[in-house]
C-alpha cells in the first residue's frame, strides 16, 4: 500500500507532491531502514512530469529533496 502511495504521487501539486512523498518515505524508513536512498531518488524523480525529470537526472541528486532545496 506504501509503495502503491509513494508511486501514484505524480498527479498531485509540487508542494503536496514534497509534503507526501516525505511522509511516505518516513513511514517507508521506518518499516525498513535498508532500502537504499538510490531508491526514494528513482521514485521521487519517477513522480515528476517529463520535462522536470530529465532536468533533475542530469544533476544527480544526493537526496530526493536536494534540488527542491
Amino acid at each position: 500500500m506504501l509503495l502503491k502511495n509513494l508511486t501514484s504521487l505524480y498527479k498531485r501539486r509540487r508542494l503536496k507532491y514534497v509534503d507526501r512523498f516525505d511522509e511516505l518515505k518516513s513511514l517507508m524508513c521506518a518499516l525498513n531502514p535498508f532500502i537504499l536512498e538510490a531508491y526514494y531518488i528513482s521514485s521521487f524523480l519517477s513522480g515528476l512530469k517529463e520535462y522536470i525529470r530529465s532536468i533533475l537526472k542530469i544533476l544527480k541528486p544526493a537526496t530526493p529533496m536536494q534540488d527542491f532545496d
